[in-house]
């Protein structure tokens, strides 16, 4: 990783050289608008104090994209004790005029699913079906909390829909055992749930949307995170006419995204999120009973395939 700021890129996202902290933070390189009307981008940056490489979430703000971004923090700061949901570092808005703000969040060194499908599409390397079962898990546990709470919580939670799960909002972290875990991040479309029981929205953005249209609900959050998994499977960075997935995944993957994505305008028969994980939990058992090794190579993971 170089060291030096890529000039080529912070031009391209000028606003975010203008950190509100230039003091603190050392500019890396752009990473790319968050949004298609651009309004917002986001930059890998230094901690001049820690060395610390995050990623800062600029915003170049109208009153509605300011509120937005408040919103961006307040829910991630409700999220902060899911480990697979990328943990929130620094939050700073500006109300002067003209208004901008940041959101600062831990970076992914290892990159995202989406960089992860690019590269390994273009040497057509299958991705191993135990790293699809782990997305599965880790990420219906973020998405179990978004919409649930902490388990065994008995305190009220107003649930939080994503809205826009894909494989770029998932990044690859590393853990001092040499475990690989997966952080569900871009919450800049997330919402509560209102008592209508679901969030009417029109999304900017290259998001799956679900066969009920622009209603977004935790079922639709369930959708996106099995088309990620179909994406993965087909090594394809969108998702495709065709959600057949290769017959060399086994049928209790093929069942188990099927269950996710039901798209006959039936959302109710999709699963919840609440219960993907304890049917993970259940497809990993059956599988290893047919002598799968879900931990085969785990810890070469990066060897492997990213």
């Amino acid at each position: 990783m170089t060291e030096s700021t890529d000039v080529a890129l912070v031009d391209e996202y000028s606003f975010a050289c203008n950190s509100s902290s230039p003091n603190n933070f050392t500019v890396i390189r752009g990473l790319g608008f968050c949004c298609v009307n651009k309004t917002a981008c986001r930059v890998l940056v230094r901690s001049n104090n820690t060395g610390q490489l995050l990623v800062e979430k600029r915003f170049a703000l109208s009153e509605e994209v300011h509120k937005a971004a408040n919103l961006e923090a307040e829910l991630l700061r409700k999220l902060v004790d899911q480990p697979a949901i990328t943990q929130l570092l620094g939050h700073c808005m500006d109300d002067s005029s003209p208004l901008t703000g940041s959101i600062f969040y831990e970076y992914g060194p290892l990159g995202t699913l989406a960089q992860l499908i690019h590269q390994n599409g273009i040497c057509r390397q299958w991705i191993p079906e135990y790293f699809l079962w782990n997305v599965l898990s880790q990420i219906g546990a973020a998405l179990a909390y978004c919409h649930n709470g902490p388990p065994g919580s008995d305190q009220p939670w107003r649930p939080i829909i994503h809205c826009d799960v894909h494989q770029d909002k998932i990044s690859i972290f590393r853990n001092e055992e040499g475990y690989y875990i997966l952080k569900l991040g871009g919450f800049e479309h997330a919402d509560y749930l209102p008592e209508s029981g679901f969030i009417r929205k029109h999304i900017q953005a290259d998001v799956v949307v679900p066969p009920e249209g622009e209603f977004y609900s935790q079922r639709t959050d369930v959708y996106q995170l099995g088309a990620t998994i179909v994406c993965m499977c087909q090594l394809e960075g969108e998702l495709q006419t065709s959600r057949d997935i290769r017959e060399s995944y086994s049928s209790d993957l093929r069942w188990f995204v099927k269950r996710c994505m039901e798209d006959d305008r039936e959302p109710q028969y999709r699963n919840l999120s609440k219960d993907i994980v304890d049917k993970v939990n259940d497809a990993h058992e059956h599988l290893r009973r047919n002598n799968w090794n879900f931990e085969r190579g785990f810890l070469n993971l990066q060897q492997e395939f990213l």
